[in-house]
């Protein structure tokens, strides 16, 4: 069963600003609900994910994958 959060606790959880969630909401930019109510909620596990695909690769990282682009490897 999934856990809903309150834009509050939504906001705590991603350490922003509600104002700047609301504008997330706005442009589309993060998963969310608006049932009949008319309150916002959001999936904790969507958020995780959204959190977890603005992940940035290390220096390390990105040297592995372009030494294996050169060699004419698979990434």
């Amino acid at each position: 069963m999934s856990t809903f959060l309150t834009a509050g606790q939504a906001a705590e959880f991603l350490g922003i600003k509600p104002s700047y969630l609301r504008k997330l909401c706005h442009q589309r930019k993060v998963p969310h609900f608006k049932p009949n109510n008319g309150k916002v909620l959001f999936d904790a596990g969507e958020l995780e994910a959204f959190v977890r695909a603005g992940r940035v690769a290390t220096h390390d990282e990105l040297a592995v994958h372009a030494d294996t682009y050169l060699k004419g490897g698979a990434i």
